[in-house]
Protein backbone atom coordinates (compact mmCIF):
# COMPACT_ATOMS: atom_id res chain seq x y z
CA UNK A 1 0.00 0.00 0.00
CA UNK A 2 1.28 3.26 -0.86
CA UNK A 3 0.71 6.74 1.16
CA UNK A 4 0.25 9.99 -0.78
CA UNK A 5 0.31 13.46 1.22
CA UNK A 6 -2.79 15.68 0.54
CA UNK A 7 -3.46 19.14 0.71
CA UNK A 8 -3.40 19.71 4.35
CA UNK A 9 -0.01 17.51 4.82
CA UNK A 10 -2.12 14.54 6.18
CA UNK A 11 -0.79 10.70 4.90
CA UNK A 12 -3.48 9.04 3.58
CA UNK A 13 -3.70 5.67 2.51
CA UNK A 14 -5.20 4.84 -1.04
CA UNK A 15 -4.18 2.14 -3.34
CA UNK A 16 -3.67 3.44 -6.71
CA UNK A 17 -6.67 2.73 -9.16
CA UNK A 18 -4.92 -0.61 -11.44
CA UNK A 19 -4.75 0.43 -14.97
CA UNK A 20 -5.89 -1.55 -17.89
CA UNK A 21 -2.52 -3.38 -19.27
CA UNK A 22 -1.97 -4.27 -15.44
CA UNK A 23 -5.02 -5.63 -14.75
CA UNK A 24 -4.90 -7.85 -17.93
CA UNK A 25 -1.73 -9.23 -17.28
CA UNK A 26 -2.96 -10.44 -13.98
CA UNK A 27 -6.21 -11.93 -15.30
CA UNK A 28 -4.05 -13.49 -17.61
CA UNK A 29 -1.77 -14.86 -15.03
CA UNK A 30 -4.75 -15.80 -13.32
CA UNK A 31 -6.02 -17.76 -16.07
CA UNK A 32 -3.06 -19.73 -17.24
CA UNK A 33 -2.87 -20.93 -13.62
CA UNK A 34 -5.86 -22.05 -13.51
CA UNK A 35 -5.69 -23.90 -16.91
CA UNK A 36 -2.39 -25.17 -15.28
CA UNK A 37 -4.61 -26.51 -12.60
CA UNK A 38 -7.41 -27.99 -15.06
CA UNK A 39 -4.55 -29.77 -17.19
CA UNK A 40 -2.98 -31.38 -14.27
CA UNK A 41 -4.61 -34.34 -13.93
CA UNK A 42 -3.94 -35.31 -17.81
CA UNK A 43 0.02 -35.47 -16.53
CA UNK A 44 -1.04 -37.65 -14.11
CA UNK A 45 -3.37 -40.01 -16.28
CA UNK A 46 -0.75 -40.44 -18.75
CA UNK A 47 2.00 -41.17 -15.86
CA UNK A 48 4.24 -38.47 -17.86
CA UNK A 49 5.50 -35.20 -17.87
CA UNK A 50 5.01 -34.67 -21.90
CA UNK A 51 1.76 -34.02 -20.80
CA UNK A 52 2.42 -31.24 -18.84
CA UNK A 53 2.57 -27.51 -19.64
CA UNK A 54 5.45 -26.98 -18.06
CA UNK A 55 7.04 -29.38 -20.40
CA UNK A 56 5.64 -27.54 -23.13
CA UNK A 57 6.01 -24.16 -22.44
CA UNK A 58 8.27 -23.44 -19.43
CA UNK A 59 11.56 -22.18 -20.21
CA UNK A 60 14.31 -25.89 -20.51
CA UNK A 61 17.84 -23.86 -20.88
CA UNK A 62 19.32 -26.92 -21.53
CA UNK A 63 17.16 -27.33 -24.37
CA UNK A 64 16.51 -23.72 -25.57
CA UNK A 65 20.74 -23.33 -25.28
CA UNK A 66 20.84 -26.62 -27.75
CA UNK A 67 18.96 -25.10 -30.29
CA UNK A 68 16.05 -27.29 -28.90
CA UNK A 69 12.94 -25.53 -31.55
CA UNK A 70 11.11 -24.26 -28.29
CA UNK A 71 11.22 -20.54 -29.03
CA UNK A 72 8.68 -19.26 -27.44
CA UNK A 73 9.09 -20.32 -23.81
CA UNK A 74 11.31 -17.79 -23.44
CA UNK A 75 8.18 -15.32 -22.68
CA UNK A 76 5.05 -18.66 -21.98
CA UNK A 77 6.88 -19.59 -18.79
CA UNK A 78 6.05 -15.93 -17.68
CA UNK A 79 2.46 -17.00 -17.25
CA UNK A 80 2.82 -20.55 -15.35
CA UNK A 81 3.38 -20.21 -11.70
CA UNK A 82 4.35 -23.45 -9.46
CA UNK A 83 1.72 -22.57 -6.90
CA UNK A 84 -0.75 -19.95 -5.77
CA UNK A 85 1.45 -18.40 -3.48
CA UNK A 86 4.12 -18.06 -6.92
CA UNK A 87 1.06 -16.46 -8.47
CA UNK A 88 -0.23 -14.22 -5.64
CA UNK A 89 3.27 -12.95 -4.79
CA UNK A 90 3.70 -12.26 -8.13
CA UNK A 91 0.69 -10.75 -9.08
CA UNK A 92 1.01 -8.42 -5.50
CA UNK A 93 4.11 -6.91 -6.53
CA UNK A 94 2.55 -6.25 -10.32
CA UNK A 95 -0.64 -5.09 -8.51
CA UNK A 96 2.00 -2.62 -6.20
CA UNK A 97 4.55 -1.15 -8.89
CA UNK A 98 3.02 -1.98 -12.15
CA UNK A 99 0.38 1.27 -12.31
CA UNK A 100 2.73 3.87 -11.72
CA UNK A 101 5.41 2.36 -14.44
CA UNK A 102 2.43 1.86 -16.62
CA UNK A 103 1.54 5.75 -16.77
CA UNK A 104 4.87 6.37 -17.77
CA UNK A 105 4.92 4.06 -20.38
CA UNK A 106 1.79 3.78 -21.68
CA UNK A 107 -0.36 0.61 -21.71
CA UNK A 108 1.32 -0.81 -24.84
CA UNK A 109 4.60 0.16 -23.92
CA UNK A 110 3.99 -1.24 -20.70
CA UNK A 111 3.29 -4.50 -21.73
CA UNK A 112 5.95 -5.01 -24.30
CA UNK A 113 8.21 -3.34 -21.69
CA UNK A 114 7.42 -6.49 -19.13
CA UNK A 115 7.51 -9.14 -21.86
CA UNK A 116 10.79 -8.21 -22.24
CA UNK A 117 11.92 -7.92 -19.00
CA UNK A 118 11.15 -11.46 -18.64
CA UNK A 119 12.32 -12.90 -21.73
CA UNK A 120 15.70 -11.33 -21.00
CA UNK A 121 15.73 -12.29 -16.73
CA UNK A 122 15.00 -15.81 -18.30
CA UNK A 123 18.33 -16.20 -20.04
CA UNK A 124 20.16 -15.44 -17.11
CA UNK A 125 19.16 -18.55 -15.87
CA UNK A 126 21.18 -20.54 -18.91
CA UNK A 127 24.64 -19.56 -16.56
CA UNK A 128 24.29 -22.65 -14.40
CA UNK A 129 23.98 -25.30 -17.79
CA UNK A 130 26.70 -23.23 -19.30
CA UNK A 131 28.84 -23.67 -16.20
CA UNK A 132 27.59 -27.19 -14.92
CA UNK A 133 25.62 -28.59 -17.77
CA UNK A 134 22.60 -29.27 -15.80
CA UNK A 135 19.31 -27.00 -15.79
CA UNK A 136 15.67 -26.86 -14.19
CA UNK A 137 12.63 -26.23 -16.00
CA UNK A 138 12.06 -22.33 -15.06
CA UNK A 139 8.39 -21.06 -14.65
CA UNK A 140 6.92 -17.54 -13.06
CA UNK A 141 6.76 -14.12 -13.71
CA UNK A 142 9.46 -12.83 -11.64
CA UNK A 143 11.66 -11.94 -13.83
CA UNK A 144 9.18 -9.28 -15.37
CA UNK A 145 7.75 -8.41 -12.14
CA UNK A 146 11.67 -7.61 -11.07
CA UNK A 147 11.72 -5.58 -14.37
CA UNK A 148 8.92 -3.88 -13.05
CA UNK A 149 10.32 -2.90 -9.60
CA UNK A 150 13.64 -1.85 -11.13
CA UNK A 151 11.73 0.48 -13.23
CA UNK A 152 9.30 1.76 -10.65
CA UNK A 153 11.97 2.59 -8.57
CA UNK A 154 14.14 4.45 -11.29
CA UNK A 155 11.33 6.44 -12.42
CA UNK A 156 10.84 7.89 -8.51
CA UNK A 157 13.64 6.48 -6.52
CA UNK A 158 12.67 9.26 -3.38
CA UNK A 159 9.36 7.81 -3.31
CA UNK A 160 8.34 6.01 -0.08
CA UNK A 161 6.14 3.35 1.05
CA UNK A 162 5.85 1.26 3.52
CA UNK A 163 6.74 -2.79 3.03
CA UNK A 164 4.98 -5.47 5.67
CA UNK A 165 6.54 -6.23 8.17
CA UNK A 166 8.77 -3.22 8.38
CA UNK A 167 7.41 -0.50 10.48
CA UNK A 168 9.12 2.48 8.90
CA UNK A 169 8.50 3.78 5.67
CA UNK A 170 11.75 2.97 2.99
CA UNK A 171 12.53 4.73 -0.23
CA UNK A 172 12.21 2.75 -3.32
Amino acid sequence: MQHYYDQDMRMSFQMPRVTWAVQRLILLNAAIFTLQLVAMPLEVWFHSSRFSFVYWFGFHPGLFFRGFPYFWTPLTYQFLHGGLMHLFMNMLWLFVFGPEVKRVLGSRQFIRFYLACGALGVLVTGLPFVLTGQYNPVIGASGATMGVLVAFAMIDPDRKFYMFPLPVPITA
